[in-house]
């Protein structure tokens, strides 16, 4: 049940990370 929210939340947090590094 939590696997799922956690693979879902990784690719969201690459992106994150990707426009904080454009930033």
């Amino acid at each position: 049940v939590f696997g799922l929210p956690t693979i879902a939340a990784m690719p969201v947090k690459s992106v994150c990370d990707h426009r904080v590094g454009d930033l």
